[in-house]
């Protein structure tokens, strides 16, 4: 075929496919900014949540409506960002959107109403949103054709790694500066949107730039600066059109593949909306702390980057490895929707078709939270929730299961028929036939698209945009190539594969809240069914439960404290011991001073003041030595043992044993007195070693003897001489 370019010298030639590189990449990266700034910012809001509802005293219902409105508007007004983008450019578009979303933050964090969040930061907000997501995500496409599965896991990973690293972040914030703080914070991060806009630029025209612009040949690829899916205007229009797209630009709406992949995301964007609305939520109800239920958000932010970033490269390459985590799903499941998309309507309208498919997610985005909030407030459980969530996503599985399998049926009849028709004909060996049959652009089947068909408006198929568009007999089905037929099968089957799993993991996730969840471990929910935060021991309670969660106070070391886990108490003063006790372990501020009566004293119960110990008498020792809570115990000297003195610390003790070769025995032991021996015509005088903790086996109350020298002497034991007469 003639090159247009020669055919019609002085003008500029259009570029025949996307330059898959260069500048690219630096689209790649202000879509991926983006999405930080768009999709992990709206995740990032539900960590706000209980921050409203304890300000507002809101249910959580009508909280939620927040969450909603910001992910609904964001959706609602795709098809505007495509128009505005389509009718000026996708860089005024984007630095519109910065403007005013960064603004709808500022105004959010001084309002004093959820009426007013509703306007602020749910309407206004998403609006600039919308003005930014969708013709960012347009643009990539018309950069990117041999690598674009790639290119699109790389940009939409952003609201996987913005979610992973802003989630502690707004949470460390709200608890410096409140919430407004944190919403001022964000207002001015989120105007890096303007810089991306300014970044976006048209993709380079081949040809010289100083020859008058003639407009493109029918069906030039979509990628140029005229296309009305990239980065710049509009093509020319009738009189009177203003900057609204025709009915041509939408003629993908009656493919009934995409009414099918519609009704799909419908289901899978209810399903996947509610886990990031209530996760911080169920996460609070179950005694986290707030830190560690925004940590729970910012891990599942982190999952969807392996899914964002290795399941596109993996679709460009026909693999399809899944894994079982929730966050890898949803990321393939975002950075597909571009993708699938695409393949289906082709990149001349992507735009146009991103914003229906964006729309659509609109009134999932709006109800699906409200309604999961009124489950939750009348059954008092999140497990309803998320079956819903489960549910909702199984059925989306099933409605692309569905379609997949009865497209490769289709695929599978029409390349059946071909085989026979053709092997029938009977010109099929004649070498003019095959020439005929081979070349002209008239030859292929009816139901499939000549390779001529995209530059010849004559061609019964329409114009398609890069050979790869839709346009065929309205409301026919569409029976594809061989090739065509693999690519979409293998982007579609990642969805579908990649839902089914999920839907799967979300409802194994229902059954086990529904089944396994522990009540409030404190008994005692806040008035937004919160369970109310018990303070640890050495915490006191500064501010009860109630309308807001339960606030705590550290006790001070030596001064009060907090022994148990409490929802009322607060930090209580030490205990000072009196003049008859004694510390027995001091205060800290999770145990309370632990005071005892002195030596010698002992804890009346019947009383409940310090008495001294009971001496046991001449004739009876002591059992039991006295103690700061029991009293002395005696008990009667028995044979061969004897007390001679009051004590409340000597036991009974053994008599002595003379020595009959030397001594004679002058008296006989008894309960009051010691053996009295005598030798050699005097009295000699010997020690006894006295205890002051009764020994067992030197008691003689089992009628055994015992000598002097087989009594222990414990440290600080008074020796008590005796006279042997």
């Amino acid at each position: 075929m003639a090159d247009p370019a020669a055919m019609h010298p002085g003008k500029r030639r259009w570029a025949e496919s996307p330059p898959d590189g260069g500048w690219g990449w630096v689209i790649v990266a202000c879509c991926f900014m983006v999405t930080v700034c768009t999709r992990a910012v709206t995740r990032c809001i539900s960590i706000f949540f209980v921050e409203f509802q304890a300000h507002f005293g809101g249910d959580y219902s009508g909280t939620a409506w927040i969450h909603s409105l910001v992910d609904c508007t964001t959706m609602l007004c795709a098809p505007l960002g495509s128009a505005v983008a389509s009718r000026w450019s996708s860089r005024v578009s984007v630095v519109s959107g910065g403007l005013l979303s960064s603004f709808g933050l500022l105004l959010s964090s001084f309002c004093s109403s959820l009426e007013g969040l509703y306007l602020t930061l749910g309407v206004l907000t998403g609006v600039g949103f919308a003005l930014c997501y969708t013709p960012t995500i347009a643009t990539v496409g018309c950069y990117f054709r041999r690598r674009r599965a790639l290119a699109y896991g790389v940009a939409m990973s952003g609201s996987g790694i913005g979610t992973f690293l802003l989630a502690p972040a707004v949470q460390l914030l709200i608890d410096r500066y409140s919430w407004r703080g944190a919403l001022l914070i964000l207002s001015a991060f989120v105007a890096n949107l303007c810089v991306c806009g300014a970044l976006l630029r048209p993709i380079p025209q081949q040809g010289n730039p100083s020859q008058p612009a003639s407009p493109p040949p029918p069906g030039a690829h979509a990628a140029t600066d005229h296309a009305p899916s990239c980065c710049g205007p509009m093509r020319e229009r009738r009189p009177g059109s203003c900057c609204f797209p025709s009915s041509r630009d939408y003629r993908f709406l009656l493919l009934p593949d995409f009414l099918c992949l519609a009704v799909s995301f419908l289901f899978l964007a209810s399903g996947c909306s509610l886990p990031f609305v209530y996760l911080v939520p169920y996460a609070l109800s179950c005694g986290l702390s707030p830190h560690h239920a925004a940590l729970l958000m910012a891990i599942m932010g982190g999952a969807g980057i392996v899914g964002n970033i290795t399941f596109g490269w993996l679709t460009d390459r026909r693999l399809l490895p899944f894994s079982v985590f929730y966050g890898y799903f949803d990321g393939a499941y975002v950075a597909l929707i571009p993708v699938v998309t695409s393949d289906v309507v082709g990149t001349a309208h992507l735009a146009s078709a991103l914003g229906v498919v964006y729309f659509l997610h609109a009134f999932p985005y709006l109800l699906s939270p409200p309604v999961g909030g009124w489950l939750v407030d009348t059954t008092g459980s999140y497990a309803a929730t998320f079956f819903l969530s489960g549910s909702a996503l199984l059925t989306s599985s099933l409605v692309i299961s569905a379609v997949a399998w009865i497209r490769h049926c289709r695929h599978r009849a029409f390349s059946h028929c071909s085989r026979t028709e053709y092997s029938r004909d009977k010109y099929s060996r004649d070498k003019y036939s095959r020439d005929k049959y081979s070349r002209d652009k008239y030859s292929r089947d009816k139901y499939s698209r000549d390779k001529y068909s995209r530059t010849d408006p004559s061609s019964p198929h329409g114009t398609h945009a890069e050979g790869r568009g839709p346009y065929r007999n309205p409301g026919s089905f569409f029976i594809p190539t061989r090739r065509r037929h693999t690519e979409e099968s293998r982007s579609r089957g990642g969805v579908q594969m990649g839902s089914l799993l999920l839907s799967a993991l979300l409802l194994g996730a229902a059954v086990g809240a529904a089944a396994n969840q522990e009540p409030c471990p404190s008994g005692h929910m806040t008035t937004g069914r919160e369970c109310c935060r018990q303070c640890l021991p050495g915490e006191g309670v500064l501010k009860p439960c109630g309308d807001t969660q339960t606030v705590c106070s550290p006790c001070i070391d030596s001064e009060t404290f907090s022994e148990a886990l409490s929802l009322t108490a607060s930090c209580q003063p030490c205990t000072r011991c009196g003049r008859q006790q004694r510390m027995k372990s001091p205060c800290t501020d999770s145990n309370d001073a632990v005071c005892v009566c002195q030596y010698g004293l002992y804890l009346n119960a019947s009383s409940g003041r310090c008495e001294a110990c009971t001496r046991c008498p001449e004739g009876r020792g002591m059992l039991d030595s006295c103690d700061d809570d029991r009293d002395t115990v005696c008990e009667e000297c028995l044979a061969d043992t004897f007390s001679d003195q009051e004590s409340s610390t000597e036991p009974c003790l053994p008599c002595a044993v003379c020595d009959e070769e030397v001594e004679e025995e002058t008296h006989a032991c008894s309960s009051l007195r010691d053996t009295g021996c005598r030798g050699e015509g005097r009295a000699r005088a010997h020690t006894r070693t006295r205890t002051h903790t009764q020994t067992r086996h030197s008691a003689s109350t089992h009628g055994t003897k015992a000598t002097p020298s087989s009594l222990e002497r414990g440290p600080g034991s008074p020796v008590t001489p005796y006279i042997i007469l």
